[in-house]
C-alpha cells in the first residue's frame, strides 16, 4: 500500500521536479450512443487559456477537440475538425464534454467544492 504523504512532511518541488511531474492523467469513458469507449484528457493551464477565449459559451464540438485523446494523452482532432464533430450525435456530444468538465473539475459543483476546502 502506498504512503499518503501529509502536506507538513511534502518535498518543497524546484523547477525540474515540477517539470518532471506527469500531471495531465486521461480517463477512460464509455460512451453508449457511440456502443465504445473513447479517453479524455485533463486539461493544462494553457488548454484553459484557449478556452477562456471563448468566453462561457464555448461550443461542445470545439470543446471536444481540447479534450479527446489517445490512451498516451495525444489529442485525436483539431479546431479544424469541430464542424465535423459537430455533426456527430448531439446525446455523445453532451455526455462527453460533461464528462470531460467534471474530470477537469469545470462544472458548478466542483467550483463550489473547491470553495468548501
Amino acid at each position: 500500500m502506498k504512503k499518503q504523504t501529509k502536506a507538513a512532511d511534502a518535498a518543497v518541488l524546484g523547477k525540474s521536479d515540477i517539470m518532471g511531474i506527469d500531471d495531465l492523467p486521461c480517463k477512460k469513458i464509455y460512451v453508449e450512443a457511440w456502443g465504445g469507449h473513447v479517453f479524455i484528457k485533463t486539461m493544462s493551464g494553457e488548454d484553459l487559456e484557449n478556452m477562456a477565449r471563448y468566453g462561457s459559451e464555448i461550443p461542445d464540438p470545439v470543446f471536444l477537440t481540447m479534450v479527446l485523446c489517445d490512451e498516451h494523452g495525444h489529442l485525436l482532432f483539431t479546431k479544424e475538425d469541430a464542424d465535423a464533430l459537430g455533426k456527430k450525435s448531439q446525446k455523445a456530444i453532451r455526455f462527453i464534454a460533461k464528462a470531460a468538465l467534471d474530470f477537469n473539475g469545470l462544472t458548478a459543483e466542483a467550483a463550489e467544492e473547491i470553495e468548501k476546502n
